[in-house]
């Protein structure tokens, strides 16, 4: 169980890092986002100031909105998680209905049984 936490742990502290890193919540929040400097590239916080494409800038986060950054991948990694499990838990009965068919079918041929040998 403590295994299973730790890998839920850092399951979370991951996802959260690669949707901070990645672009993705930088076209969702810009003003959180700032265009990346020399200074970026010296402090080790970007490898190069344009961006892979070689068209635009790279985005570094803004000091101001590290912490909604942070905040907001946390609550959007945690929700799509509770989403998933609220789905599934409506979504997957615990017992296949052939199942509980069968398990009716059986009650009930026990019960015809009982009341013939009375």
């Amino acid at each position: 169980q403590t295994v299973l936490k730790a890998l839920v742990l850092l399951s979370i502290v991951t996802n959260v890092l690669i949707f901070v890193m990645s672009e993705q919540l930088a076209s969702w929040v810009p003003s959180l986002y700032r265009e990346a400097q020399e200074k970026d590239v010296l402090k080790g916080r970007v490898a190069q100031i344009l961006d892979e494409s070689g068209n635009s800038t790279d985005l570094v986060v803004k000091k101001s909105g590290a912490f909604y950054v942070v905040v907001i991948a946390w609550l959007l990694e945690h929700g799509l998680g509770l989403l998933v499990m609220v789905v599934i838990d409506k979504g997957i009965k615990p017992c296949p209905w052939w199942v509980r068919q069968e398990v009716k079918r059986t009650e009930y041929f026990k019960e015809v049984i009982k009341q013939r040998a009375l």
